[in-house]
């Protein structure tokens, strides 16, 4: 059994277009029975306007033989001549509704002997007060038509009302053209509406499923879902959108596996591969390596809790710096223990540089006592064991880049960084330094 999901977009879709079918169809095909049914009746009438004369004239020419109502011979007469004009049956009534004279032969079954004799009363009357030559009924039924001719008796005040019942060929012909073209209307609105139901289908509900199913996929972990559209419209765009996504998560996720725990930020994998992909398109880069100074006699004087709080600080002046005063490509990373990494354009630099430095600084005394503070350093001992005076952390900032000189790969700018941080580390304070050698 074929089951159907009714919240699904397609199963929504196929309803609608199914109502909206019918709708249309039933619409087109009432508008076109109106119409054409107004055409018949027009042409009914002329019909019976045509008929009608030529019966008058043949009902008054045999008026004149009749010398009393029960004059069959007479009758017969006229009615041998109306089948020769395509009458089925002449059967003549007196005024009260007897039957005077019936046509022998083929005859049609009295379905209406109540009706009868209003028709024949109305035809009395429409013809003394109204000076109507003839009543007529159409039965659509039985495709006839059915004319009351009232005539009066040679020599009496009485009249005698013969009705004529001829066949509507017409009237059925034109009513089966007139089915036809409903059924064809229909077929032809059933055949656009099944065609724009494909092309919506392939242009939106194709690809909305496709991208369901990835999407699920991707939810699953599997971030090698990819969709191809040549839309230009809206699922073109939503599907470009869809990829970039899935590029940017798998970035994502291959930075995460070599994130720092500490700080979250990308470690030297996506570190080496950011400043890899800058100096592929020639862009240029500067790089800005951040060390703390006197972190380590910090961190034996307050405590490893302490001294992670003062890498975090150091990470949130990374990031605010490069959000304020980088450009939109600023990457920050963090390579491990006290050292930090920007990579930025070299535009940037600089005004980075101050920023970070003048951030660091404000939030370092909180880290201290106040009496260390107040002195402006602690008492610790360096790796050897003896005693010595540390100032309170500062942060070094050596830089590099690939305008003054062309570097290859990050390696080439990692060991120009590791002569810079020489020079910045003897700076007294937080400083910052740029390579400018051009050999």
């Amino acid at each position: 059994m074929i089951k159907f999901n009714r919240n699904s977009l397609s199963y929504k879709t196929t309803l609608i277009y199914i109502v909206m079918g019918v709708i249309i169809i039933s619409i087109f095909n009432f508008i076109i029975w109106e119409n054409q049914s107004d055409l018949i009746i027009e042409n009914q009438k002329l019909v019976v306007e045509s008929i009608s004369q030529k019966l008058q004239k043949l009902v008054r020419s045999h008026s004149q033989e009749l010398s009393y109502d029960k004059d069959i011979n007479v009758y017969e007469k006229m009615a041998k001549e109306a089948v020769n004009k395509g009458i089925i049956q002449t059967v003549v009534y007196s005024e009260g509704g007897t039957v005077i004279y019936k046509q022998q032969g083929e005859t049609l079954k009295q379905d209406y002997s109540d009706i009868e004799l209003v028709l024949i009363n109305r035809c009395i009357v429409r013809y003394e007060i109204e000076n109507k030559q003839f009543l007529h009924r159409t039965d659509v039924s039985r495709s006839v038509l059915v004319l009351y001719i009232p005539s009066p008796l040679p020599g009496s005040s009485e009249l005698v009302v013969t009705k004529f019942t001829l066949p509507l060929f017409e009237l059925a012909k034109k009513r089966d053209e007139v089915l036809l073209i409903c059924f064809i209307v229909a077929l032809v609105v059933a055949a656009l509406q099944l065609l724009m139901a494909l092309f919506l289908s392939r242009i939106i509900i194709s690809p909305i499923t496709k991208l369901v199913q990835m999407t699920k996929k991707v939810s699953q972990g599997d971030l090698t879902q990819h969709i191809t559209l040549k839309q230009e419209d809206e699922i073109g765009i939503l599907a470009n959108a869809y990829n970039d996504m899935v590029v940017n998560l798998d970035k994502m996720q291959k930075e995460a596996k070599g994130a720092n725990p500490l700080s979250g930020l990308p470690g030297n994998l996506a570190i080496m591969r950011n400043i890899d992909d800058r100096l592929k398109v020639k862009a240029e880069t500067a790089i800005i390596y951040g060390d703390l100074d006197n972190f380590k006699a910090y961190n034996d004087t307050y405590g490893l809790n302490k001294g992670d709080e003062a890498i975090l600080h150091c990470r949130d002046v990374f990031l605010t710096g490069a959000k304020e005063d980088g450009d939109p490509s600023t990457f920050v990373g963090h390579e491990g223990g006290d050292d930090f990494v920007i990579v930025t354009s070299f535009a940037t630099w600089e005004n980075l540089c101050k920023k970070i430095i003048a951030e660091f600084d404000k939030g370092v005394p909180r880290f201290y006592s106040e009496e260390h503070v107040r002195q402006g350093f602690i008492d610790a001992k360096d790796r050897q064991g003896n005693a010595v005076r540390y100032p309170l952390m500062s942060l070094s900032l050596a830089v590099v880049s690939n305008h003054f000189r062309s570097a290859e790969d990050h390696r080439i700018l990692i060991a120009w960084a590791g002569e810079m941080k020489k020079v910045v580390k003897k700076m007294p304070g937080s400083a910052y330094a740029i390579d400018k050698r051009r050999c």
